[in-house]
């Protein structure tokens, strides 16, 4: 019985002895970032193939219980690793009892950092660094090889293209967004192919314009300016100007605005229309291939009434000349605010004989630039009428006398 344990216990020393000199090996190749940047994927394929295929910058997840795996055994969780600038990762490794690493082919990596740029080497050769593992813990590096280095002058070329135009943009190629005037927006080529020509497509509101850019190893920028024919509408009025159409906006004296044709097509009539006060005007004006520029001068006269009737007048009434409907504004009763234009409210006002009363067409209700009749009513409502009276120029001056009573 003796003698059975003993050889028991050395049989067993003899397999534990056997064990430990099992010798093992891992080939490794390491990927070095030197971009500047943090990688936060790294993607590998056969060089010449196309498929990139999942990102290899994870790690597998662990619990207390050690790696998490689903029931058939498969690692449940990939945890994405990120590489800082300066680090290195282990890219490609093959463990083994063989202190030859098996060949492989040569690898087009890819790595994208946290601020979305691309870089990419192609047809990378994979050499292996080999570690021996004798046994109970030690290693020792048989070969070395170098890291593959990611630098700066692996980035993808990067096209910016900037709106210059004055208006906000929609590109449609090679990216599709919406750019603000001033602002830019950039594309990075999703290859390597030296000297790209590549497509810029925007719109501004129908109209297309089409740019060529030649995109090299390096970066480029395109500023986009073209845009269509523009109507620049300037205030000579010397007052503000309400514009109604093509655009809806008010322009201060001696000021401008700039209005696009956004429709493609051969020359376009545009009315201008605009209120000076409550004086309602309009301007034609034809536009073609480039830019036309209209003047607004027409403004609203200084309209002074001389009463000479010999009597009393309490009611001041106008209507555009070639109608029958008195605007129902008695100009003596208006209020002003400080600017002189229309308040709420109302006054009662009257013009003795032999006296003035002044006021401004740009305060007159429903009365267009055209010609207007003047009437006014003494306190007999008796009725004095001039008519076609031109509302242009600066000041008019009308005397009412016995001679243009109703």
């Amino acid at each position: 019985m003796k003698r059975l344990i003993v050889s028991t216990f050395s049989a067993l020393a003899l397999i534990v002895g056997f064990t430990g000199c099992i010798t093992t090996y891992r080939h490794t190749q390491v990927m070095s970032n030197q971009t500047g940047a943090t990688v936060v994927a790294v993607y590998a394929r056969d060089a010449g193939t196309v498929n990139w295929g999942n990102a290899r910058n994870v790690t597998a997840r662990r619990n207390a219980h050690g790696i998490i795996r689903n029931a058939d055994g498969s690692i449940a969780f990939w945890d994405r690793v990120n590489v800082s600038s300066g680090a290195e990762i282990v890219l490609f490794q093959y463990p083994g009892h063989s202190q030859t690493p098996g060949s492989m082919q040569n690898q087009d990596i890819r790595i994208i950092d946290n601020n979305g740029m691309m870089y990419t080497r192609l047809n990378v050769p994979i050499t292996f660094t080999t570690a021996r593992y004798p046994g109970m813990g030690s290693r020792q590096v048989l070969n070395r090889s170098e890291p593959i280095i990611f630098t700066a002058q692996d980035r993808h070329p990067i096209l910016t293209m900037s709106n210059n135009t004055g208006f906000p943009i929609d590109i449609s190629a090679p990216v599709s967004t919406r750019v603000a005037h001033g602002a830019s927006v950039m594309w990075i080529s999703p290859e390597l192919s030296p000297n790209q020509n590549i497509n810029v497509t925007y719109r501004i509101g129908e109209v297309q314009f089409d740019e060529s850019v030649l995109l090299a190893d390096q970066n480029a920028t395109v500023t986009l300016t073209r845009r269509p024919p523009a109507l620049i509408i300037q205030n000579n009025t010397g007052f503000p100007v309400d514009i109604n159409a093509p655009a809806i906006g008010i322009i201060a004296p001696g000021a401008s605005t700039l209005w696009l044709s956004t429709a493609p097509g051969p020359a376009q009539n545009i009315r201008v229309a605009y209120n000076v006060g409550r004086m309602q005007n309009a301007k034609e004006v034809t536009i073609g291939d480039a830019d036309v520029t209209v003047s607004l001068t027409t403004r609203p006269p200084q309209v002074t009434i001389v009463n000479n009737t010999g009597g009393i007048i309490h009611t001041v009434l106008l209507r555009t000349s070639g109608t029958y409907i008195w605007s129902g504004q008695n100009m003596l009763n208006i209020m002003l605010n400080d600017d002189g234009t229309l308040a709420d409210g109302f006054t009662e006002r009257t013009i003795l004989n032999g006296d003035r009363f002044s006021f401004w067409m740009g305060n007159v209700i429903g009365i267009g630039a055209g010609a207007f009749d003047i009437r006014v009513d003494d306190v007999h409502h008796i009725g004095f009428l001039i008519s076609n009276v031109s509302a242009q120029g600066d000041n008019i001056t009308l005397t009412f006398t016995q001679g243009n009573r109703t």
